[in-house]
Parts: C-alpha cells; structure tokens; sequence
C-alpha cells in the first residue's frame, strides 16, 4: 500500500488457474484429500512463487501416504509449469 492508502499494483488481471492450483485425491467415489497452491506475489520480487494452503485430509486416509503423493505431485506440475520456490 501506498501512504494514501492505495494498492501498488494494479488490479488482478490473470486468471484463476495461473494464480491457483488445486488437487484432490478421491478413492471409491469420496473426497480423501484436497490441496490448494496460491501464488504469492510481491511488487519487487521476479521469482514465481506459490505457497500451500489449505491441506486437508480425511481421517480414514491419515498416515497412509496418499496425501504425500499427492503433495509430491503438485511440486512436480508446479515445477514444470516453470516455478521457482514452493512453500509447503
């Protein structure tokens, strides 16, 4: 923000799925984890950024690895999509 209060950059003008990326593991037709990447921006930093949040993960499926695959998968299309620094 500026001192009179206004935002530096200009208004949001990319779409969502540059801005965010979603992944969900469903087994036998129910929802079992679900996982976002937000860009995360700053007007003086070049690098492409994203950052974990929210995770979530159904009880039955705790501790059986499937949300670190899933997890492990999402860095990897992050990094193909040519991203230089995931936050987990």
């Amino acid at each position: 923000m500026t001192a009179s209060g206004s935002p530096r950059s200009s208004p949001i003008t990319t779409t969502a799925a540059e801005v965010l990326v979603i992944l969900m593991a469903v087994a036998a037709g129910a929802l079992v984890v679900g996982l976002a990447f937000s860009q995360l921006r700053h007007d003086c930093e070049d690098r492409i950024v994203f950052f974990l949040a929210p995770l979530a993960v159904a009880g039955e499926s705790t501790g059986q690895e499937i949300c670190q695959r899933l997890l492990k998968t999402g860095i990897a299309a992050l990094r193909g999509r040519g991203v230089d620094v995931v936050l987990t």
